[in-house]
């Protein structure tokens, strides 16, 4: 049975939210879903009792969406910004950089590549045989991808 996190945790994930929200309000409206709907959406991606996003993808999420407001993330020739209205995506073995839906070619690695088998969380490159898990998570109209080994996976995946 996995432990329940404890109080810090939740306020660390509270907190992070929060600054998702402050930051980054422009992600969060347009398209076909609205600001409601998103800021519900993200509050149950980050589930913030039973911590089923693990803690360090939310502290890299943050990181990317803090750069992308604030100007300082790498982007593609088209420049998209946070209040475009468009798409964007990004990915964790491509730090800080964020990319419209045209160009999302080059956020693309080779299944064989270290990038592809290095783990977000701990930073380990994981060995032919082990299993990796590739996931991605939402936030208002920013696609965030992202590796782990099985030792950093959310539980009950």
């Amino acid at each position: 049975m996995r432990d329940r996190p404890d109080r810090v945790d939740v306020a660390r994930r509270r907190a992070l939210v929060a600054r998702l929200r402050l930051v980054a309000p422009g992600l969060l409206t347009g398209g076909s879903t609205g600001v409601d709907r998103d800021f519900t959406a993200i509050e149950r991606v980050a589930d913030l009792r039973s911590g089923r996003v693990s803690l360090w993808l939310l502290v890299l999420l943050v990181d990317t969406v803090e750069a992308f407001a604030s100007g300082q993330a790498i982007t593609c020739v088209h420049d998209p910004g946070p209040d475009t209205g468009h798409e964007v995506y990004a990915a964790t073995w491509r730090p800080g950089t964020v990319v419209c839906a045209a160009c999302v070619r080059v956020l693309l690695i080779r299944p064989d590549s270290p990038a592809a088998r290095r783990c977000a969380a701990c930073d380990r490159i994981c060995g032919p045989g082990e299993v990796v898990y590739a996931g991605a998570t939402r936030f208002g109209r920013l696609l965030f991808r992202s590796v782990c080994c099985a030792d950093c996976a959310p539980r009950g995946r």
